[in-house]
């Protein structure tokens, strides 16, 4: 099994740099980072401080994106880092501490029984999923997705390559059973990592029709998935092509929502809306809240009906990014990450209040609240490429 100690400064100074990160002068902070609320998300601030005596003392420049926020340590958050590791903050995100990772890291995931499971791919394009059971001194490989060997063959119409690399891109933990994950591969399959991720095995590959072959996989690549918090073993599973599926072992369903809701005219109605984010509200087993291209829609019904919420938003504009977070302890407090700016209800998506980051050249990634105090509220941001 092979076995990755934390012992690479040289490596980590390289990946920094190939990170994209921009100098900026000495003492200031640029836009970026997480930014929290102690006011249900009336009012964000940044937090980027990090603690670890790195000279550059701050987050702000690192390219963040997926986050954990643990039930049982929701003081303690997770964001995935990409060549930077991963970034930790034990005090509900006030400050940070930056711990290297041998991958560029896609999404972080950590367990109640202490251990800690990234997801990524190396220098190579290897896709991998690690762990570490001492807080990220050493990483452990779990799990290695192989790359195909590049194989050209000539045919009747010339040449053709079919090899194509599948690596982990989202990884989750299963909230009834504390000891297993769930990941989701860019080649649509689905696997489970049992013992603390030490154990994996396949239990479902996305298919799309009759004629699903290997070369059509990449279009089923799993962009996101989330475990249901009331019913074992199903996952709302979220593509990079923005289609929306319901797996339950063996089972699969794919949740179309018709882009004009507001008509019964089938007319100029076919095309579907592009889901961007999705989650579960756990005091409603059959409802799913999902970001979409055109802002934001419930379903209470598992997905047979969908309602367009009034977010102040012109529906005709098209927007690539969309988060959406319930508070776990008042399921009519909803919220929308759309770009930069943060729209709050507090009435189940009556009415909306706003807040904007101000942040033209960033994306909302993610959208915490803590379990244990709701009012807390951590926003994970990325700066947009140039």
């Amino acid at each position: 099994m092979k076995l990755y100690l934390f012992v690479l400064p040289v490596m980590l100074v390289a990946v920094l740099q190939a990170s994209g990160c921009t100098s900026t002068p000495s003492g200031v902070v640029p836009a970026g980072g997480t930014y929290i609320s102690e006011s249900a998300g009336a009012h964000f601030d940044q937090s980027v401080t990090r603690t670890d005596g790195e000279e550059d003392a701050h987050i702000a420049s690192m390219f963040l994106g997926r986050a954990n926020r643990p039930a049982h340590t929701p003081d303690t958050i997770y964001v995935a880092a990409g060549s930077n590791g991963i970034v930790v903050s034990n005090d509900d995100g006030a400050t940070w501490e930056a711990i290297a990772v041998p991958l560029r890291v896609s999404d972080v995931v950590a367990l109640v029984s202490g251990v800690i499971v990234v997801s990524g791919v190396d220098a190579d394009g290897q896709g991998f999923v690690l762990r570490t059971i001492d807080d990220g001194k050493s990483w452990e490989t779990v799990l290695t997705v192989p790359v195909p060997v590049q194989q050209t063959s000539r045919g009747f119409f010339g040449s053709s390559n079919d090899a194509v690399p599948a690596v982990v891109i989202a990884i989750t933990e299963d909230p009834l059973r504390p000891d297993r994950i769930y990941a989701g591969t860019s080649l649509g399959g689905i696997l489970a990592g049992e013992q603390s991720a030490k154990t994996w095995r396949t239990i479902h590959t996305l298919t799309d029709g009759f004629f699903s072959s290997a070369s059509a996989q990449p279009a089923l690549g799993i962009r996101d998935i989330v475990a249901s918090p009331v019913r074992q073993g199903e996952l709302a599973v979220l593509t990079n092509r923005g289609a929306l599926w319901l797996v339950n072992n063996t089972e699969q369903r794919k949740l179309s929502i018709k882009q004009n809701l507001d008509t019964d005219s089938q007319f100029g109605n076919s095309a579907n809306k592009r889901v961007l984010n999705v989650t579960f509200i756990p005091e409603f087993p059959d409802a799913l809240f999902a970001g979409v291209n055109d802002g934001a829609v419930i379903t209470r019904d598992q997905g047979a009906t969908w309602e367009q919420l009034k977010l102040p938003v012109d529906t005709v504009q098209q927007f690539n990014s969309a988060v959406v977070a319930v508070s776990p302890t008042n399921s009519a407090r909803m919220f929308v990450g759309i770009n930069s700016v943060v729209y709050r209800s507090e009435d189940g998506g009556v009415t909306w209040n706003t807040f904007s980051l101000g942040l033209k050249s960033h994306l909302i990634t993610e959208i915490l609240i803590d379990p244990l105090n709701a009012a807390k509220v951590l926003l994970v941001t990325r700066r947009l490429a140039v």
